[in-house]
């Protein structure tokens, strides 16, 4: 099996971007920078939908043609990011192999079967740009099981970043600012409707 190293993300990553994380201060500041790049995922689904325009989706589309084909070495340079962003999230995740540090996630079985199937959930994203409405039951289902398994709202937004920081990574010159906003409005979106039945989730175990 080929596992993915620090130096494998480097060497996909543009010097920038990989300048950047060696750079932050602190897994605080990073969060912050990333709630407020995420504030409005909150917001209802019928306005974010509003926020998909015609060109994000082709923004999208076109990005996503090339990085869906390769799921798996895209969802290890997005899932390397999460953990720099918030190294607590690695306990989340106990599989048969110990995934007591990022290295070891990596070389998981397990580990690599979730990224699979985090990396489809975005394909089914991508797919149903025209109606994204017909994924809400599957995304509050999501949500909900995010919730029960422990993870926070405020994660989704770390995700977020994550898959920013991998369109950039894989992108290079072609992750343009109106490329970042199509994928942030469309990100939204599904975090809208995770949040939600997370939400749902919550509730109906405090009752």
């Amino acid at each position: 099996m080929h596992i993915f190293t620090q130096d494998t993300l480097k060497s996909q990553c543009p010097r920038e971007a990989v300048e950047a994380t060696e750079k932050a201060k602190s897994v605080q500041s990073r969060q912050a920078k990333v709630e407020q790049n995420f504030g409005s995922a909150t917001t209802s689904q019928t306005d974010s939908m509003e926020k998909l325009s015609g060109k994000d989706k082709e923004l999208i589309r076109d990005s996503w043609e090339n990085l869906g084909k390769n799921k798996v070495p895209h969802g290890i340079v997005m899932f390397t990011r999460l953990f720099e962003l918030d190294p607590t999230l690695l306990s989340l995740f106990n599989y048969k192999t110990k995934c007591g540090v990022v290295p070891e996630c990596l070389s998981s079985p397990e580990f690599l079967e979730h990224v699979t199937k985090v990396m489809l959930v975005i394909d089914a994203a991508v797919s149903h740009l025209d109606d994204l409405h017909t994924l809400e039951d599957f995304l509050l289902n999501l949500g909900k099981k995010h919730q029960a398994v422990g993870v926070k709202t405020q994660s989704f937004a770390v995700v977020g970043e994550a898959l920013l920081y991998m369109l950039q990574c894989s992108l290079g010159a072609g992750y343009t600012a109106a490329l970042r906003q199509a994928w942030l409005n469309m990100y939204s979106i599904v975090v809208s409707a995770m949040t939600r039945g997370w939400a749902k989730n919550g509730e109906h175990e405090s009752n």
